[in-house]
């Protein structure tokens, strides 16, 4: 009734051909307690993937809040042309923005009275507007 080396354990030998090893500990920290260095490198693990969702989150955060940014900007200049717009429906006199000194030198005239023709593209009737334009915000266009 003992073991005897390469047969298997049980009743009928069909049971596993190895025992259980034995795994001497040469520290004198308890079972549960792992190797320093695998402990050391579990916390950097830890550490480092703490960091990297820290800096996605950042990311994250700074690319909607320059969304925010450029969507208010937006918002300003759109509010300035449509006030100009109206300032020149009830006949005011309409004061032009001031250009800068670059902006002047381009000369890209041709290109803005394109723009200005399509932005300002008038439609014969209200069914062809509602069939041919995509949609009340800047977003659609």
């Amino acid at each position: 009734m003992g073991y005897t080396p390469g047969s298997a354990l049980g009743k009928e030998g069909s049971g596993q051909a190895e025992p259980v090893k034995i795994d001497i500990r040469r520290s004198r920290a308890g079972i549960g307690r792992e190797d320093p260095h695998k402990e050391k490198r579990k916390r950097e693990e830890i550490r480092t993937w703490a960091e990297r969702r820290n800096e996605q989150v950042m990311m994250e955060e700074f690319g909607s809040r320059k969304k925010s940014q450029w969507r208010s900007r937006r918002v300003v200049v759109n509010f300035k042309k449509a006030q100009a717009a109206l300032d020149q429906l009830e006949n005011k006199e309409v004061v032009p923005p001031e250009k800068n000194e670059e902006e002047e030198e381009e000369g890209g005239g041709e290109e803005e009275e394109e723009e200005e023709e399509e932005i300002t593209e008038e439609y014969e009737s209200m069914e062809a507007l509602l069939t041919h334009c995509p949609g009340a915000d800047e977003d659609d266009h």
